[in-house]
């Protein structure tokens, strides 16, 4: 049988503490994804995750259908030939996408924090 000491025990009980702080470090402060992200030919749109919305966007080939329910968002529709787009399923976490290539549409799910005005984008003399 193993005999411990006290500088064992200090140090055992030490290492578990930081892992449980580094673990809420990382981990405690995450927040649900707030935004989808729609951009198209003419532009790009943003909807909150939050309120249950069908929206219709316009392509070259026609109007897709995309809805936002139960703070998840998909292509319900779209005139593309083999709708991949609408087979590619729900987006759920921030940082998913799906899009429509025949009807330039491209959907995903960015965190509040990450819509910046244009003056705060990276451009090529801050990188």
């Amino acid at each position: 049988m193993i005999k411990f000491k006290a500088a064992d025990i200090i140090a055992i009980l030490l290492c578990l503490i930081v892992a449980f702080v580094a673990i809420y470090i990382i981990y405690g402060n995450y927040s649900p994804p707030e935004l989808l992200e729609i951009s198209y030919r003419d532009g790009t749109l943003v909807y909150p995750l939050s309120q249950d919305k069908d929206i219709y966007v316009k392509g070259p080939r026609g109007n897709s259908t995309i809805i936002i329910k139960s703070k998840q968002a998909y292509f319900q529709y779209s005139p593309c030939p083999d709708k991949l787009c609408v087979k590619s399923g729900d987006l759920v976490k921030s940082g998913e996408w799906a899009g429509c290539l025949p009807n330039m549409i491209f959907i995903r799910i960015i965190g509040e924090e990450k819509v910046k005005t244009e003056n705060e984008k990276i451009d090529a003399l801050s990188y």
